[in-house]
């Protein structure tokens, strides 16, 4: 694949925008096979889920970790949801350990997640 080499090739950040729909779910899962590990992020929970059931069903063989954006302010009277809060756990504790071989890694998240601040281990 051309733009899977000029990726390959480059020798600074790459921002690649405006794929269509899916596409940018195929290039990162060839991505992640490439390198080991690949972040993708999507603009919404909704294009989340979408992309982890592309993820599940064209590459079974890749890790996904989702990280999604918390649903509740910071210091508000509600709790966040139970399921975020444990899907944001896990996919911090699983990037603290290596990729195991032959199974590489996309981690997956929303603008909302990726701006929000995380605690450095």
């Amino acid at each position: 694949m051309p733009i899977l080499d000029r990726i390959t090739g480059a020798t600074s950040r790459i921002l690649i925008s405006g794929a269509p729909e899916g596409y940018d779910v195929q290039l990162m899962t060839q991505w992640a096979h490439k390198t080991g590990r690949a972040l993708l992020i999507v603009q919404d929970d909704q294009a989340m889920a979408r992309a982890e059931d592309t993820l599940r069903f064209f590459a079974p063989d890749l890790e996904c970790l989702g990280f999604p954006a918390w649903d509740c302010l910071p210091y508000d009277r509600v709790s966040p949801n139970a399921d975020v809060l444990n899907r944001r756990m896990r996919a911090l504790n699983r990037l603290l350990k290596p990729v195991q071989t032959g199974k590489p890694q996309l981690i997956l998240t929303t603008v909302s997640a990726y701006l929000q601040r995380v605690l450095p281990r």
